[in-house]
């Protein structure tokens, strides 16, 4: 899962715990920081499609816009 956007500390902080909820995500570790994006692993139980709809239906969808493209879900600040 790649995630794109200039977030602060806190609200990375915030992602990861409210992603982290999700009864189909196992695993949710950062892997590269770039500016402007941050690269994550992510184990799930759910293919990317369907992550990206539990995602979106979370409280995660009020701060970020979600889509997919082949095998990874792009998380896009709003």
């Amino acid at each position: 899962m790649v995630l794109n956007g200039d977030v602060e500390y806190k609200e990375l902080e915030n992602f990861k715990m409210e992603a982290s909820r999700l009864p189909e995500v196992k695993l949710l570790r950062e892997r590269l920081f770039e500016r402007g994006q941050i690269t994550f692993e992510v184990g799930s139980s759910v293919s990317p499609s369907i992550l990206a709809d539990k995602l979106r239906a979370s409280k995660l969808s009020s701060s970020y816009v979600f889509s997919t493209s082949g095998s990874q879900v792009t998380v896009k600040k709003k």
